[in-house]
């Protein structure tokens, strides 16, 4: 039963509603709400007037001391150094230790990107592009083609990277530079369709690919971010769809690497990033079935530290959408589509 509980707990994180559960014989009504670098709790104890909560993620730690007369006990967890979107285990105890509530995971709100008008002229005014943040915040498991005019399948799977120091999930961070990228094209005059724009709706690779082929958009860039056994890996990197049937008809091998290659040499400028590589390969699925030129970044190495902290940090952020807006407009103009 605890393992069910927990189980809703987590796939319940990122609706942004309050989650009621009671996940202990002890605790009742177990419930929290997400906020902005906070955590709002309420719960009640039968025939306790005292409890303290215990919270810890690999950013903070702490404790908040609550009273009550009734048994019903509410307060506010303060966590500025944690990440939008992160975990936070939390324990409930009696001031003289005795567990209350087994450690539950509750999580801070992610980060509210409004969407901004899109200008009536720019260097990308005419151009659509899709903005593919990848993964999701919830399971997904299906078996895809890899793509027209290839041979196999592909399992997919919710796997996804997570920050060594940040503690944070890949689709968090490619969700929030998404939407960042997605304004800045805005701003550039683009027409910009997303293939998702919350944490709870699953979005298959092939469904990516349609989205952005029924949009009849002119570019689709997708946003990653890698991990690698060796944690000193470091850097930039672009993948490009090799030998589909939809690749080859959108440019031989050499244009396609000039795309790729003017789109990395934008992002290492913006970002000053020293390392970076371009590849075509079959690997991807939703770059396999794109009918338009199709780049997959890989934005660093959530298993470097020094990469994992770039990529939650909001300057860092900024740079490398410029750089990724500064790239698109010169595949945009390579491609005939803008002067």
């Amino acid at each position: 039963m605890r393992r069910f509980c927990r189980f809703l707990f987590l796939t319940g994180l990122f609706l942004g509603l309050t989650l009621s559960l009671a996940c202990a014989d002890i605790i009742k009504d177990f419930s929290f709400t997400p906020l902005d670098h906070a955590v709002e709790l309420t719960f009640s104890v039968k025939d306790t007037e005292k409890v303290v909560v215990h919270y810890t993620n690999s950013l903070e730690k702490g404790k908040l001391e609550l009273s009550s007369a009734d048994g019903h006990f509410s307060g506010t967890l303060s966590l500025p150094a944690t990440y939008p979107g992160n975990n936070v285990a939390v324990t409930v105890k009696t001031p003289r230790g005795k567990e209350l509530l087994k450690k539950t995971y509750v999580q801070t709100a992610l980060e509210v990107i409004p969407l901004e008008e899109k200008a009536e002229s720019g260097r990308l005014s005419g151009v659509t592009v899709c903005v593919d943040p990848g993964h999701q915040g919830v399971a997904i498991g299906l078996k895809e083609p890899m793509g027209p005019g290839l041979s196999g399948y592909h399992h997919t799977t919710n796997g996804q990277a997570q920050g060594v120091y940040t503690r944070r999930y890949e689709s968090v961070v490619v969700l929030e530079v998404g939407q960042k990228l997605r304004n800045a094209l805005l701003r550039e005059g683009a027409d910009v369709v997303m293939t998702r724009e919350d944490q709870q709706t699953p979005v298959s690779n092939v469904r990516r690919a349609e989205i952005a082929n029924e949009a009849g958009a002119d570019l689709f860039i997708r946003l990653h971010c890698d991990a690698n056994k060796n944690k000193k890996n470091r850097g930039i990197s672009v993948f490009m769809p090799l030998s589909s049937t939809y690749a080859k008809q959108v440019a031989d091998t050499e244009t396609y690497r000039t795309y790729g290659d003017a789109l990395l040499a934008a992002m290492l400028e913006k970002t000053g990033v020293a390392k970076g590589f371009v590849r075509q390969n079959n690997n991807y699925v939703a770059s396999n079935w794109a009918k338009m030129p199709a780049f997959l970044v890989e934005m660093g190495y959530m298993s470097n530290e020094e990469d994992d902290k770039l990529l939650s940090d909001p300057v860092f952020q900024e740079n490398i959408i410029a750089g990724m807006v500064e790239g698109l407009i010169q595949v945009a103009q390579l491609r005939g589509l803008i002067p």
